[in-house]
């Protein structure tokens, strides 16, 4: 009788002890938040007039109509679907209805109109206006977005900027919105803790994608990369962006985090600014050939990179990656071009940030073995953009590109009537000018070879080189399923999508 009364009292504990939660993380403990570390945080969370775009944050209270998928191509978000017109130039937009804001108002075609208008207005209108002409309604739940060229990458852009916004709930308060923002998003605002600056949101169960397998999303402030390992190795974050290559391999070596890479819509570029090099086109075919990408790359301590073989990265030219031809480390040639040019032994300014001095140490290497005398220089990102923009930057690298960008925004910064191309610190090129304004000629049969015939004088111009691509970074707890690596190198991710194993 003992025995028996012995164990269910034994029973009786284990029973009281999972009533209580006395054991919490076996294997049917039912995890319902998401922990994650965006990179910024910022004070206002209003698409129109922010400064500054959290997107990680935003992304999960307010749809874009389109976005990107695991491989970076352009799919339906609130848009169900679209056609586009045979000159290129309007596409027919089909919105899903039925979609409700978490105000409970209706998304419709006047919303989309009405959010347009407001960005137009807002901080982001310039930039926004280089792509796209303009955005109006056919029916309740049709409009028409007429791209500014043929060739624009609208629905890229679309997939970053144009948050959409409930117009009720930002006409009644649009200080409020910018704490308390409102969207159709998968996830619904709650709070932002002012003395933590936590972020707390919960499910939509109604998200018309479908409601998000987690229940409860929390941003923290954002970390150091060594911070972020730890706290993801103790489960006490779930998602974190941009950790150092030494942390990522770190996090590969381990059972509980996931460290991942993706190549991303930026190189490391190396800019000429200015004179010599400006007035000089055999100085800069010189500096060009002279250059060894891979060697860049690895005396930066890359763990992994991909040498460019475009002027811009294989994301940006897209289907027209590896159709033109660039300058290549070649020191012979290098001597060559600059025994032709005007060079007179004078030392040439490396003016580098920081975070680029192994890669200005790689570049002065590689032009002294040619016979070209450098200096190298460390500023500030400050004091970067004003030699940039008064044309005394010399030679330099920067991170450039952006992932709603394609090869005709790119080069459009380079031609004399751009914004580069205005300051006069760039060689130019009458024939390039010519090669880029037929672009804007061409029919559809013609459009790709007037935009290759233009991206080589470009390139032949040699005014900047991609070294290398840039990779980006993020990692997670590896019992969490649906994170898509690109999220990095977009800065979108879509949190509805995951679940935890």
């Amino acid at each position: 009788m003992k025995k028996v009364i012995a164990l269910l009292l034994a029973l009786s504990m284990m029973l009281a002890l999972a009533a209580c939660g006395g054991k919490t993380d076996g294997p049917d403990t039912v995890k319902d938040t998401l922990v994650v570390t965006p990179e910024r945080m910022v004070d206002s969370y209003d698409p129109f007039t922010a400064a500054q775009y959290d997107t990680v944050t935003m992304n999960q209270v307010m749809d874009t109509l389109f976005m990107w998928d695991g491989d970076g191509n352009v799919v339906g978000r609130l848009a169900e679907s679209w056609t586009e017109s045979e000159d290129g130039l309007v596409i027919t937009t089909k919105l899903h209805e039925g979609v409700k804001f978490h105000d409970g108002t209706d998304f419709n075609a006047d919303a989309v109109v009405w959010n347009y208008e407001q960005l137009m207005a807002g901080t982001w209108g310039s930039a926004f206006s280089a792509y796209v002409a303009n955005i109006e309604k056919v029916d309740d739940y049709t409009v028409n977005i007429t791209k500014v060229t043929p060739v624009s990458t609208a629905l890229d852009i679309m997939c970053y900027f144009m948050l959409i916004a409930s117009p009720t709930a930002y006409e009644a308060d649009p200080a409020g919105f910018a704490t308390h923002p409102v969207g159709t998003g998968a996830y619904i605002w709650q709070d932002k803790d002012s003395a933590t600056d936590t972020i707390t949101m919960t499910a939509n169960e109604d998200y018309f994608l479908g409601a998000p397998a987690i229940k409860n999303l929390k941003l923290v402030t954002p970390m150091d990369s060594a911070t972020a390992l730890v706290s993801l190795e103790k489960g006490e974050l779930n998602y974190a962006l941009a950790l150092t290559n030494s942390d990522i391999e770190l996090a590969q070596s381990t059972d509980t985090v996931n460290g991942m890479t993706s190549a991303g819509w930026s190189t490391l570029t190396m800019m000429l600014v200015g004179e010599p090099m400006s007035s000089d086109q055999n100085l800069r075919n010189a500096i060009a050939y002279a250059i060894d990408r891979e060697g860049a790359a690895t005396y930066n301590n890359e763990a992994d990179y991909v040498a460019c073989n475009d002027i811009f990265s294989g994301n940006i030219m897209g289907e027209l990656s590896g159709k033109t031809t660039v300058s290549s480390y070649d020191p012979a040639k290098a001597a060559e071009y600059l025994a032709q040019s005007n060079y007179d032994g004078s030392v040439i300014n490396i003016n580098t940030l920081g975070v680029y001095e192994n890669v200005a140490t790689s570049i002065q290497n590689d032009l002294n073995a040619i016979g070209i005398k450098t200096q190298i220089n460390t500023v500030d990102r400050a004091t970067w953009s004003e030699m940039m923009t008064n044309g005394t930057l010399g030679i330099s690298t920067i991170d450039f590109g952006g992932v709603y960008n394609g090869p005709v925004e790119m080069m459009s910064y380079f031609v004399s009537t751009g914004y580069y191309g205005l300051m006069g610190i760039f060689g130019q090129s009458e024939e390039c000018d010519a090669a880029y304004n037929a672009i804007f000629e061409a029919t559809p049969d013609t459009l790709e070879a007037a935009t290759l015939n233009a991206v080589q004088l470009m390139s032949d111009l040699n005014n900047f080189t991609s070294l290398y691509e840039l990779i980006f970074t993020s990692a997670c707890t590896s019992d969490l399923a649906g994170v898509e690596a690109v999220w990095a190198s977009t800065q979108t991710p879509y949190f509805y999508q995951v679940s935890f194993q």
